[in-house]
């Protein structure tokens, strides 16, 4: 698991001073992790949620994210409230 998070406020993912190549882990050209629908990474026991993702990159949809990796994680079983999470403000 990762050791620290970096908050971003621009389109660009803050993940350049995490190594993540040295886990195994590969990011697009702008710092992004690529997901699967149960936010695992290309690596099948790293999840990954929130800003390092993308798009919405809101608060609360966020802790959503980490919530399903988690419950995946941990092969609980969860449904999804996307439809009632913001996408904008």
């Amino acid at each position: 698991m990762l050791d620290q998070t970096k908050p971003g406020l621009s389109g660009d993912a803050a993940t350049g001073e995490l190594n993540l190549a040295a886990a195994g882990l590969e990011t697009d050209e702008r710092g992004r992790l690529t997901v699967d629908k149960n936010h695992r990474t290309n690596v099948t026991n790293i999840y990954a949620a929130g800003d390092v993702i993308g798009f919405p990159r809101l608060a609360s949809t966020s802790m959503e994210q980490g919530r399903l990796a988690a419950c995946h994680a941990f092969d609980i079983s969860v449904s999804g409230v996307a439809q009632l999470l913001p996408y904008g403000i």
